[in-house]
């Protein structure tokens, strides 16, 4: 059955909110989305991304209480996403929000339950996890057999000031909420969430002055982690690590999943399977460029939208898709066991963080689909 196209709003017009712009100009998003509107503080930003007639606003509240958009996508930094989730959700809107799901595990779990009590999707941008090499890992893994280390790496060289990503009031935390999310979120979903965590974060691989011209001038707040090692022990004593920095080149990003009958390596180019002793079994190809992923994301969500919209009254879950924030919670309670083990210097349990909010494992995963789409 054919659907008219959804109305969505873009709310942030940055880096990501431009490349969201790009990916909802392909044929095959444009055919499930059409954008009604683009909002940034910066109203000069937002008429650049904004199509032909495509009004914008400076005003969030405005945009969404006027046109009333049957979904928004949020391209914005953390500390205002918690109020457009919950203004989206008494305008009966869906939401679709860049990673990290959320700065905390509190906030995180406030904004799913203020969504789900609107019945309406709340989905986490996750460009990673629609990518050909990533995507193939994930969906293959079983071939690998039992899965007993999980690698994940995330390097790169934020060469510019940090901005609201160095103020954690701001930010929620630093190289691994913001800059190692997507790396660990794949480790999530590829093994589940390890049970024991253990985390050290470091500040020390950048000044926090510059020097220019013989002056030095201040960065700014800056009271993030740049470097943090991630340690897990999963239920089956399955091991995982992830290790994430924004201030060290050369740019190194990697998942290795390492399994009885064998081994893969993804990186963004492509994905390479060896059996046990090694010998190349299958190679896929990737692409790294963001854009197509996340219109594979967008055209998934709007099918699983769709046929929610066409399941009958006793449909036992309206709502089946990937990447849902309910799903991503689980990678929340990841991310704050390692902080809260990095002020401890003990290993801490994710679950029982979870637990503190009368939440399961089974709990988080109600809405990801039996079998993942490609």
């Amino acid at each position: 059955m054919a659907h008219a196209p959804l109305r969505l709003a873009l709310i942030g017009a940055g880096d990501l909110g431009e490349k969201c712009a790009e990916a909802l100009g392909a044929a095959t998003v444009a055919e499930s989305w059409r954008l009604i509107a683009v909002a940034d503080r910066d109203g000069a930003a937002a008429g650049r991304l904004a199509p032909p007639d495509t009004p914008t606003f400076t005003d969030t509240r405005r945009l969404v209480n006027e046109l009333k958009p049957d979904a928004v996508l949020l391209a914005t930094p953390p500390a205002a996403a918690a109020e457009t989730v919950r203004l989206a959700a008494a305008c009966g809107a869906h939401v679709i929000k860049a990673a990290p799901l959320a700065r905390t595990l509190e906030e995180a779990v406030e904004m799913v339950r203020a969504m789900s009590a609107a019945q309406r999707v709340f989905a986490i941008l996750s460009p990673r996890r629609f990518s050909a090499s990533y995507r193939a890992l994930i969906d293959r893994r079983d071939e690998l057999g039992r899965l007993f280390l999980g690698r994940a790496e995330q390097v790169l060289n934020w060469q510019t000031g940090f901005g609201w990503r160095g103020d954690r009031q701001s930010a929620g935390g630093g190289a691994l909420l913001e800059a190692g999310y997507d790396m660990l979120d794949l480790l999530v979903a590829a093994m589940g969430p390890p049970e024991d965590i253990f985390c050290v974060t470091g500040r020390q691989g950048r000044p926090h002055m510059i020097e220019s011209d013989g002056e030095v001038k201040p960065l700014g707040v800056y009271d993030t982690d740049d470097t943090a090692v991630v340690v897990g022990r999963g239920a089956d004593g399955a091991a995982a690590t992830a290790v994430t920095s924004w201030v060290t080149s050369p740019t190194a990003e990697s998942l290795s999943l390492h399994g009885q009958s064998g081994s893969a390596v993804a990186t963004p180019t492509g994905c390479v399977f060896r059996d046990a002793d090694g010998q190349l079994v299958n190679r896929v190809k990737g692409d790294d460029r963001p854009v197509p992923a996340i219109a594979r994301q967008l055209t998934a969500l709007a099918a699983a939208l769709a046929a929610a919209g066409d399941a009958p009254a006793k449909y036992e879950y309206k709502y089946k898709y990937e990447s849902s924030a309910r799903e991503h919670l689980l990678t929340m309670a990841v991310v704050e066991a390692a902080y809260l083990s990095d002020r401890t210097g003990h290993s801490e349990n994710a679950l029982h963080l979870l637990g503190t909010h009368d939440l399961t494992v089974e709990d988080c995963l109600a809405d990801r689909p039996l079998r993942p789409a490609r």
